[in-house]
């Protein structure tokens, strides 16, 4: 079994951490029933009566902008009992949950391919999927420059949605993160893998 150990970077010594965890066996609660078969899984359940089933429409296209939406011949399909779009959605849009950026549908603007453009709700998973095959979308899009090194890519206007800095909070970093500014978060700075 391997052994947690901490290395002091100023001396070189390393020295064994303790852990109530770390290192120890724990049976988990489910376990007996995960491998006996007795375990019961959401598809093992019933599907409550008058439950709703949701279909999302994607983007086909890894980056560009929604020049022509029209969800109209969505609604018209049998079943449908709603359709929603980033302006129908209230409240916060933003579901990013460290770096702000990532919105719960698109705003017109297309960042990745099958981006989550509207969803569907029917009565049944069946309808749902058939009703947002219907969607009519037109996108604009402009061709990227092409990175043939990591070095091309560290130029702003060509990736403009790096981050470069982060801050990561933890319970108790006080050696790694004695040099910080508050003592109390590591930093960390230009890493590509």
């Amino acid at each position: 079994m391997r052994k947690l150990t901490q290395i002091n970077h100023v001396t070189g010594e390393s020295q064994l951490l303790s852990s109530d965890v770390v290192g120890r066996s724990y049976k988990h609660e489910s376990a007996i029933k995960q491998v006996t078969g007795d375990a019961a899984f959401l598809d093992d359940y019933p599907t409550p009566k008058g439950c709703l089933h949701a279909a999302v429409i994607t983007a086909s296209i890894a980056k560009g902008n929604i020049t022509t939406l029209d969800l109209e011949q969505v609604k018209e399909m049998p079943g449908i009992v709603a359709v929603y779009s980033y302006q129908d959605i209230p409240g916060e849009k933003d579901i990013g949950a460290i770096v702000k950026g990532d919105p719960l549908l698109s705003d017109n603007e297309i960042k990745f391919y099958q981006q989550p453009i509207a969803l569907v709700l029917a009565r049944s998973h069946d309808q749902a999927v058939k009703a947002a095959k219907k969607a009519v979308i037109e996108y604009s899009v402009e061709p990227n420059p092409i990175l043939n090194c990591i070095g091309d890519g560290t130029q702003a206007e060509v990736l403009p949605q790096i981050q470069w800095e982060h801050r990561f909070q933890q319970n108790n970093l006080k050696k790694v993160t004695s040099s910080s500014p508050d003592n109390n978060t590591l930093v960390v700075k230009n890493i590509f893998i």
